[in-house]
């Protein structure tokens, strides 16, 4: 089984295009999956930047309680929404270049749909979201994974040069890439972000305690920065600006980026299970909650360890099935409650009874085989790189980013085995091998 083309170590010929992409007439079309007769609450129009003013709605890249509800929605009344990938559109489908995963501007990430407002919610509740179902966009059966170099994920300072696989999500059951052969990926759509609007009390705390840390651990000098702080650049607030341009100025100059999720509000999750048949409960801190979603994936490794998964716009069938009243007091709650749909959990019976496990242990691999004490972190990483070995040695014989992408973006599993056993902790990562 030998490795073939992959953007940055590979180059193809000539640019090409994945199947699944079509032309600018299929764009809109129904989805044979979503429910007919939905009302559809955010659309987009992928044929004009996510930030430009013709969009049909404004769409929004940081939280803040502000920033105005661009749709409102009653309890029970299940609605359809289109959502931009996780860059807005930044990503290409040429399959010969992988310079967009570092030229890309994550300044601009996540774009999502929203905010939403929902009747009777008011702080103090807690809603409860309930995903009905999932889609590609009509016209844009196309995902990508990237391993951005240097820049970002969790393995960065092993992958130094960027590279990216584009995959084909024409079908209904699976994903294929070029650039990673032999692979069928599952599909198992799911959302990364799902969040509420913070107070303006919760955006301060959360400011200064990310600051705080950001201060702490040498600021723009860490390697890698710890911390993503508000940054006025490319901040997208919705219709933010008919607030007035004093409102305009300070809501850009402090929002909450969404790189990371709060336990307060939810957000950047990337929860694989959070897919069709899912539920999450989610604390509402302002009135109408002004609910968030975005960031579509059509399969996902588990800890998104390239800091991609299979990255793709997409369509949602979704209701806000109950708000409990006074939810955060009763329920004692201070972080989303997700509830997954037992039989996406399982995932395809066929291709998840059989695995193959890797072991890591919080021992730094290296010259010196440095002992670390029940550093869970490290030994995940440690499991990483065992499976990476194995992926690029017979029978496989994938390159390393190859490899890297597919623990990235196909269905592994990842599980803390042990942590009592000091000072070794271990985890372990499962690969289905069904999917080779």
């Amino acid at each position: 089984m030998a490795s073939e083309a992959i953007p940055g170590r590979y180059p193809l010929s000539s640019p090409v295009y994945v199947p699944g992409i079509k032309n600018a007439a299929s764009w809109g079309q129904k989805s044979p999956l979503i429910p007919e007769g939905l009302r559809t609450i955010v659309k987009l129009d992928p044929s004009i930047p996510c930030f430009h003013q013709d969009q049909p709605q404004p769409f929004h890249n940081r939280f803040h309680p502000e920033i105005p509800p661009v749709a409102t929605v009653e309890v029970g009344e299940t609605v359809r929404l289109e959502s931009f990938d996780a860059t807005g559109g930044q990503m290409k489908p040429t399959l010969d270049d992988a310079s967009d995963c570092t030229a890309y501007d994550s300044l601009l990430t996540h774009v999502m749909s929203g905010p939403i407002f929902v009747q009777g919610a008011q702080p103090g509740d807690a809603i409860e979201v309930e995903i009905i179902e999932m889609d590609v966009i009509s016209g844009l059966e196309w995902g990508y994974t990237g391993v951005p170099g240097s820049v970002t994920g969790f393995l960065a300072d092993h992958f130094p040069t960027p590279a990216k696989a584009i995959w084909d999500l024409s079908s209904h059951t699976h994903a294929t890439s070029p650039h990673i052969p032999h692979i069928k990926v599952p599909r198992m759509f799911h959302l990364g972000i799902v969040a509420t609007a913070p107070s303006q009390e919760i955006l301060d705390n959360i400011n200064e305690r990310e600051k705080r840390l950001w201060g702490d651990t040498g600021g723009d000098t860490a390697t890698p920065v710890v911390a993503c702080l508000p940054d006025e650049r490319l901040a997208l607030v919705g219709g933010a600006a008919k607030l007035g341009s004093d409102a305009l100025d300070r809501i850009r100059k402090t929002a909450l980026r969404t790189i990371p999720p709060r336990p307060e509000i939810g957000g950047n999750l990337d929860i694989r299970e959070l897919g069709p048949g899912s539920k999450i409960i989610l604390p509402v801190h302002v009135e109408g909650a002004n609910l968030s979603l975005a960031d579509p994936h059509f399969c996902e490794g588990e800890g998104e360890v390239s800091g991609m998964a299979v990255e793709c716009a997409g369509q949602v069938a979704f209701r806000v099935s109950r708000i409990i009243k006074q939810g955060m007091k009763s329920l004692m709650y201070k972080s989303p409650l997700f509830i997954p749909n037992p039989a996406f959990v399982a995932g395809p019976p066929s291709l998840m009874s059989d695995y193959l496990s890797f072991s890591g242990f919080s021992v730094h691999r290296g010259h010196s085989h440095v002992q670390h004490n029940a550093d869970v972190t490290l030994a995940f990483r440690n499991a990483l790189l065992a499976a990476i070995t194995f992926l690029t040695a017979a029978p496989y014989f994938y390159s390393r980013e190859q490899a890297l992408i597919i623990l990235s973006a196909t269905p592994i599993s990842s599980r803390i085995s042990c942590v009592v056993d000091i000072p070794n902790a271990c985890v372990t990562v499962w690969i289905p091998r069904k999917i080779f």
